[in-house]
């Protein structure tokens, strides 16, 4: 997943998280080789891709606070 994400970034959709931040953040949906689907929360800044968190579907947004 990362290497999709490393190219090509900004077709991934925007994660709700965006409207909290100032950052453009992105999320991406996989699923691991147990069939458990996760969501990769990132931004962009130039061209180097931040991984914010890998985290469940069930688990809480990531706020302000743990990102600066």
């Amino acid at each position: 997943m990362i290497d999709q994400i490393k190219e090509r970034a900004d077709s991934f959709g925007v994660a709700h998280e965006n409207r909290d931040l100032e950052l453009d953040v992105r999320q991406a949906l996989f699923k691991t080789r147990r069939g458990r689907v996760c969501r990769v929360i990132f931004f962009v800044n130039d061209r180097d891709v931040y991984v914010l968190r890998v985290c469940g579907l069930g688990q809480a947004s990531v706020g302000h606070e743990e990102i600066f």
